[in-house]
């Protein structure tokens, strides 16, 4: 069954719900994204009056976010689902970010690892994964919810290598990283602009960001933090992954004059947890993608969401989908599965069991 606006539609209609009373109508999806639902059976009905013979359904689709059974001669990226925020008030630090990337050959790429308490979420999603080796661990910035997390991660897994951006920062989550790294002596290298590395033997890993200046100050290497974060992008085949923290509009400008629409990609992490701060309309047009990912605690943006959609991609939350796989065999089709199940009154046409196609 053919679900062309699918996921615009739920999108909307979640929004919506959470903006009671706000008009507006989301719509767009561009021709030449193709999406279509599967799984077994139709949307699901209520499960609280079950007849005989039914199987009620799972809480959510968790085990088929995780399973790894299929990931074999696969690009695959999950982007973890963190619930948990610490502090209060302006010192509140939120869930963050935190993606893991499995290649064809069964190699295994952390990209962050949320806040402090957010990497025993992060540990308990890997270990569900079957993980015991990162075999390389990026810190896109040395924000706390991004790697608040690392000293839990480092403490349950072995790591082979750490790529950070260079910037210095002046915080206690920031010591606490680097002295776990020093503590293991783990490999730990600055990335930058122009370099690139493999992630097995078919996935390569080309670096677009940062441009470092002087490292030892902001105002020397970057406008700010964020816009230090690094920037890269995964190529499987004509497959293609794009990652890059929190990036501003600055940044993303900077990266567009350089590169134009060299940097386009399929599957694209929103810059900023999805907020208006970053993911301009020229970064969006540069990237082109088929997908986007927010991972924050809410649609932080309805302007992001809609600006995306509005150019061909279909766009997915943790706040409304938890977990999120997407895997590909390299040829520009992706296999998309959802960890929560959709309330059927915010989304009556829900795929069944969480599982679109997206070519």
């Amino acid at each position: 069954m053919k679900h062309k606006l699918f996921w615009t539609s739920l999108l909307a209609l979640a929004m919506l719900a959470a903006c009671a009373g706000e008009p507006g109508d989301i719509s767009g999806g561009q021709s030449g994204t193709s999406v279509s639902a599967s799984g077994p059976g139709d949307s699901a009905s209520d499960s609280s009056a079950l007849k005989e013979g039914e199987i009620s359904q799972p809480e959510d689709y968790f085990d088929l976010v995780f399973d790894t059974s299929q990931d074999q001669g696969k690009l695959t990226a999950r982007y973890l689902y963190l619930q948990t925020i610490y502090g209060t008030g302006k010192e509140a630090v939120t869930t963050g970010d935190s993606a893991v990337y499995t290649s064809p050959d069964g190699m295994v790429m952390l990209v962050d690892c949320g806040n402090v308490p957010g990497g025993q979420e992060v540990t308990n999603q890997l270990l569900a994964m079957g993980v015991d080796k990162i075999d390389v661990l990026v810190l896109s910035h040395p924000h706390a919810d991004h790697v608040g997390g690392f000293v839990t991660v480092a403490d349950n897994f072995e790591i082979g290598q750490v790529y950070v951006n260079g910037h210095e920062y002046d915080s206690g989550t920031y010591r606490a990283m680097m002295e776990k790294i020093e503590e293991l002596s783990l490999p730990c290298e600055v990335l930058e602009a122009g370099d690139a590395f493999s992630l097995g033997e078919e996935v390569q890993v080309q670096v677009f960001g940062p441009t470092l200046g002087d490292t030892e100050e902001v105002a020397g290497g970057y406008l700010d933090a964020n816009d230090g974060s690094i920037a890269m992008r995964l190529t499987y085949g004509q497959s293609s992954f794009w990652t890059s923290g929190d990036l501003y509009i600055t940044g993303e400008q900077a990266l567009t004059e350089t590169y134009g629409q060299d940097i386009a990609s399929d599957v694209v992490k929103m810059n900023h947890h999805g907020k208006d701060t970053s993911n301009g309309k020229g970064f969006v047009q540069a990237m082109s993608p088929k997908i986007a990912v927010g991972m924050f605690d809410s649609v932080a943006s309805r302007t992001v969401a809609m600006r995306y959609i509005a150019g061909g991609a279909e766009v997915f939350y943790n706040s409304t989908d938890g977990a999120i796989r997407v895997s590909t065999a390299g040829d520009g089709v992706y296999d998309v599965q959802i960890q929560k199940i959709r309330d059927v009154a915010v989304l009556p046409d829900a795929p069944s069991e969480g599982h679109i196609v997206i070519s």
